[in-house]
């Protein structure tokens, strides 16, 4: 979880989705893309709730 000062930090949240192994996404559409596309770790898994 992340503090929601950092929440549209797009370099913030791309290294928090980086280090779970479950990210669970409830965004718009647009948001989820974009969160989905920073993901280099190939362990983590994403639900996307939206």
């Amino acid at each position: 979880t992340l503090a929601a000062t950092e929440r549209k930090d797009l370099q913030r949240r791309a290294e928090a989705i980086n280090a779970c192994d479950i990210a669970i996404l409830c965004l718009p559409d647009a948001a989820a893309r974009e969160a989905v596309a920073t993901i280099v770790n190939p362990a983590v898994r994403v639900i996307d709730a939206s």
